[in-house]
């Protein structure tokens, strides 16, 4: 009888479980699992002293061992079915409720997107703000309504205030205020043709993070921005000094006529253009370059390209690029320096290990090995005496023609 009631309960129990999973709530465990070794050390002991009690007192004592041990089973059953049955059968359930875990939740921009290739131009937007109210803080929705405002409505004051208000939200990313502000730059500069005003945004990264990537980059593009012409200063007018009455094939293609620069005036220019702008790296790779080409000054050139691989948070592909430019200036020394060059390929190997670069500069390295060897002159073989005319040569003796018909 006890049995019987036993198993009854037990299934009773799995079953409710069961119901509890598929009715898509969240399944929050009463007790862990050292509060149920505990309860069920305690219980077990309990119905042991109870038995051991009703074992002699005939049918009044089988009543009060029954008593006891109904709630002592529908307790063991609360805490231990829910457990065994999610184990055993974890599987069937999540495939029918989706399983434990919980989907992070993400702004889903498909519909704005499809309104938009149909032309559904307010649609699209209004999806899009139907999103950014649940997630004000998402770049992509952000970006995605300011160019829908740019290229298909023409509205780049409304992008741009978009853009501004996106960046004035508190507690925002500083990758997506970064996203932000290198797009309302390049709108000032491209669109509104506002080149100030794109020097101050981007003067803002370098002013929040000076030593960072983005503030790298952003002074990169700083050094680059050409100075606003006067709009009141005449352009000189292009004069053709001679040109060809007949160009026809050249031989030089006017190569001759082609004005070479004087490495001299460049690096010095390149020299006062870092002193304003110490991250422009084209500038500074320029600099190497002639150290390394036009004077021959090797150690100046790694001087200038290591300065750039030594500076904090830099771009890994850059620091990859300038690594192995240092490679090549030493190798194509006047006197070749292949020590030094195989130290900046090892570095390579020592900054990014098991990557893509890094079996890049191992291929070099062994490259560097054959080249080396190559160097070697190789010893010339010498011929000894030989005949002048190797023909078929006559010998002492004439042979004699054996057939008698022939002359």
């Amino acid at each position: 009888m006890l049995l019987i009631l036993g198993c009854g309960l037990l299934f009773l129990a799995g079953g409710l479980f069961l119901m509890h999973r598929l009715s898509g709530r969240d399944d929050q465990r009463m007790f862990d699992a050292g509060a149920r070794w505990a309860i069920t050390v305690v219980l077990a002991i309990v119905v042991a002293l109870v038995g051991r009690m009703a074992a002699g007192g005939g049918l009044v004592g089988a009543v009060i061992g029954l008593v006891a041990m109904i709630p002592a089973m529908v307790i063991l059953a609360i805490i231990w079915v829910p457990s065994l049955v999610d184990t055993a059968l974890s599987g069937l359930t999540g495939a029918l409720t989706g399983g434990k875990e919980e989907v992070e939740p993400r702004p889903y921009y498909f519909r704005a997107r499809a309104h938009r290739k149909k032309g559904e131009l307010s649609v699209a937007l209004a999806e899009i703000d139907a999103e950014l109210q649940k997630f004000p803080m998402d770049w992509e929705g952000t970006s995605l309504k300011s160019e829908i405002l740019v290229q298909d409505h023409g509205d780049v004051p409304a992008a741009l205030g978009v853009l501004m208000a996106f960046e004035s939200q508190p507690e925002l990313p500083k990758a997506a205020l970064n996203n932000s502000r290198f797009l309302r730059a390049d709108l000032l500069q491209n669109t509104v043709l506002d080149l100030p005003g794109a020097i101050a945004v981007l003067e803002t990264i370098v002013q929040d993070g000076p030593d960072s990537e983005a503030g790298r980059i952003a002074g990169q593009r700083i050094a680059h921005m050409a100075a606003p012409r006067d709009s009141g200063e005449p352009m000189a007018p292009i004069s053709l000094v001679r040109h060809q009455e007949r160009i026809g094939l050249l031989k030089d293609l006017g190569a001759s006529l082609k004005v070479e620069a004087d490495p001299n005036s460049e690096a010095r220019d390149l020299v006062q253009k870092l002193e304003q702008h110490p991250l422009d790296w084209e500038s500074r790779e320029r600099l190497a370059l002639l150290y390394a080409e036009s004077f021959q000054k090797t150690p100046l050139a790694v001087l200038e390209l290591r300065t750039l691989v030594d500076s904090p948070n830099q771009p890994e592909r850059r620091v990859v690029a300038w690594l192995n430019r240092i490679a090549d200036i030493h190798l194509h020394a006047e006197v070749a320096e292949d020590q030094l060059a195989r130290a900046a390929l090892e570095e390579i190997l020592t900054r990014y290990p098991g990557s893509t670069w890094a079996e890049q500069a191992s291929q070099r390295l062994a490259l560097l090995g054959r080249s080396a060897r190559a160097k070697i002159p190789t010893a010339t073989l010498k011929i000894g005496v030989y005949e002048q005319n190797i023909g078929l040569k006559q010998g002492p003796t004439p042979v004699q023609n054996s057939d008698p018909l022939l002359p």
